[in-house]
């Protein structure tokens, strides 16, 4: 889950970085739903 959650961090860093944007807006939104992913598996395992 870790892997993913730095993915989607990547990811999300590579598509601020193409839009030119100042502010890491899709980094946040990528980690916040890789988080919440990982809770929810975490979650659903218990």
């Amino acid at each position: 889950m870790i892997a993913i959650v730095l993915i989607l961090t990547f990811v999300g860093y590579k598509i601020d970085q193409w839009l030119g944007l100042n502010i890491p807006i899709f980094m946040i939104v990528f980690i916040v739903v890789g988080l919440a992913a990982y809770i929810y598996k975490l979650i659903k395992e218990l």
